[in-house]
């Protein structure tokens, strides 16, 4: 009993220590979020300066909108939208040929950097180049251009182009020799599969095209230790800075070495089923937020829905795409935060089952400004949360105050929440339903 109730102690201390730090996060996210750029990351500003330590910044201006952004113990990756620092005299008039330019940054700790590079010209026979000038006095460099690509197409009746390139910069230090990374490239079917070997580190990398997905990396140690095992790059921006890192670790450490989570029960939530089962909700383009180690995502899948399913966990997400192969199922998986998440089509449906009532305490706007904007007018938003006053849960008064300027209230009803790993345990929740307001433009 004394270990039950210590263990219970332990894990109510984490939410705790969870939720304020999420609230710290959050508030330093708010800081910067009316529009990142490549200056309001510290463990990014340091790690571009390096490769590239000119002032006018030519690999990631400093002032380039950050898409995509996670700094990790091994690793920082960015996604930035460089079509800003395109010059005037590049560009039409015409807004629909206007060339785009996308870059991804992935620092590999201490010393080696992947660039990829897309971009899509203004005019059909412009030649595409992409360089990086040393200077004589600047860091020494082990360069290669690993892959090119370029592609036509037609749109709209007018010739387009789309080049990729990928390239692995090492950074050499001028006082004693050091071997010089290694660098395999394949190309499956438009994924570009990377293995980059160092002296004690061996990377890999998946890197499929920028609409297909956000990739997946691993690492390893000289001796082969998994220190990174195969997981997704990030999709929108994750917390960052100490305060961010440690609520990252925190989140995912509950999935990591076998463990369960207290939260989950080990099946689809009983109300979703119901809804399903008695057609309440119909297969449609679905998104699941903080989706866990995936059950609700899978069972929808299972059962004709089109799912997305985001989570801050990468470890979490691991499990899911693991379970939904076993399952035989297709599911979008990503790993992002929901009050910084990336631009996506709208849908039919947001289902969430314990998102929202931990999230609302660290940003309930920012959280309301995501469902805004994963939404359109009909948009149905099904959530189960806990009935309580404080986190993790919410009180029926909390939910119309956020809520209700957004969406109509289809339904709610007293219910329960099941958790623990064999379903053992019960929780006073609610079921709810609402609908987005506005008029409806697009058939269900």
């Amino acid at each position: 009993m004394t270990m039950s109730i210590d263990r219970h102690s332990r894990v109510q201390r984490d939410l705790i220590i969870l939720s304020t730090v999420l609230l710290t996060c959050s508030l330093h996210c708010m800081a910067v979020a009316a529009k990142p750029v490549a200056k309001d990351f510290g463990s990014l500003t340091e790690a571009r300066q390096a490769f590239d330590p000119g002032e006018s910044g030519k690999l990631i201006p400093a002032e380039s909108p950050i898409l995509a952004f996670e700094e990790n113990a091994h690793f920082v990756c960015a996604t930035a939208d460089l079509s800003e620092s395109i010059p005037a005299s590049q560009k039409t008039a015409d807004s629909k040929a206007l060339r785009r330019r996308i870059r991804r940054f992935i620092f590999l700790k201490p010393s080696i950097c992947v660039i990829e590079s897309v971009a899509t010209p203004a005019a059909p026979k412009e030649t595409l180049q992409w360089r990086i000038n040393q200077q004589d006095d600047g860091p020494q460099m082990h360069s290669a251009l690993l892959w090119h690509n370029a592609k036509s197409t037609e749109q709209d009746g007018a010739a387009n182009s789309e080049a990729r390139c990928l390239q692995v910069i090492q950074l050499l230090p001028g006082t004693k020799d050091v071997a010089t990374a290694k660098a395999v490239l394949k190309n499956v079917d438009g994924r570009l599969e990377v293995a980059v070997t160092s002296a004690d580190r061996l990377y890999q990398l998946q890197l499929p095209p920028s609409e297909t997905g956000a990739g997946r990396i691993s690492v390893t140690d000289a001796e082969g230790k998994t220190l990174v095992p195969l997981r997704l790059f990030p999709s929108g921006l994750l917390p960052h800075g100490e305060e961010g890192m440690k609520l990252l670790n925190r989140w995912d450490r509950f999935y990591r070495d076998g463990r369960h989570p207290p939260w989950n029960s080990g099946s689809a939530a009983p109300d979703l089923r119901e809804a399903v089962e008695k057609a309440a909700i119909k297969p449609c383009r679905v998104v699941v937020l903080g989706c866990g180690t995936g059950m609700n995502p899978i069972y929808l899948a299972k059962n004709g829905f089109d799912v997305t399913a985001i989570d801050i966990a990468p470890t979490a997400l691991h499990i899911a795409e693991a379970d939904a192969r076993k399952a035989g199922v297709n599911v979008k998986w990503m790993l992002a935060d929901v009050l910084a998440l990336p631009e996506m089509e709208p849908f039919d449906l947001i289902f969430d089952r314990g998102c929202y009532h931990n999230v609302r305490y660290a940003n309930a706007k920012a959280f309301v400004a995501s469902l805004d904007r994963l939404s359109r007018p009909g948009t149905r938003f099904f959530v189960l949360s806990l009935d309580r006053d404080k986190a993790p849960g919410v009180r029926e008064p909390t939910m119309r105050e956020d809520l209700s300027e957004l969406f109509d209230f289809e339904w709610i009803r007293k219910s329960q929440i099941i958790t623990g790993k064999e379903g053992q345990k019960t929780h006073a929740s609610w079921n709810v339903m609402l609908r987005k307001k506005g008029e409806e433009t697009e058939a269900r």
